[in-house]
């Protein structure tokens, strides 16, 4: 029994002490704890980027995992597919395509299509003025 500095007598309680009793701790355990295993000195991701390198530009989770499984190692395929993303191996997806290149039939905002365009610009050229252009599409509008 323990005494307080009023000279009562105390059960020696401790709450911690009882909670780590129950687990089967001691009070002093901190020399029967186990030693917390060391990390290793590569990573498993260390190994998967450096196994990349090693097998070139086309690199397949299955590969790498086929190469790290001869060497001991076990990983899983969404840990390689990820990876290898972090580290630059695989592109990531684009945003959907615009059309790149318009048809010649497309028609423009003002009613001209292409063809249309390309038309006129050679009858300037070889008209040689857009006056003299003017009068010619005047010419053919009286005809027809």
């Amino acid at each position: 029994m323990q005494v307080n500095s009023l000279g009562h007598e105390m059960l020696a309680v401790d709450r911690w002490s009882n909670y780590n009793r129950r687990r089967g701790r001691t009070r002093f355990s901190g020399d029967n704890t186990m030693p917390r295993p060391k990390k290793p000195a590569v990573t498993k991701a260390e190994l998967i980027r450096e196994t990349a390198r090693s097998m070139g530009k086309r690199v397949r989770p299955r590969d790498i995992i086929a190469a790290l499984k001869q060497r001991g190692v076990t990983v899983t395929s969404p840990q390689v597919s990820k990876t290898l993303r972090a580290a630059g191996f695989r592109r990531r997806r684009r945003g959907r395509r615009v059309a790149a290149s318009m048809p010649s039939s497309h028609v423009a905002g003002n009613g001209l299509n292409l063809d249309a365009l390309i038309a006129a610009k050679t009858l300037l050229q070889k008209a040689g003025s857009v006056k003299v252009a003017e009068e010619a599409i005047r010419a053919i509008k009286k005809l027809g």
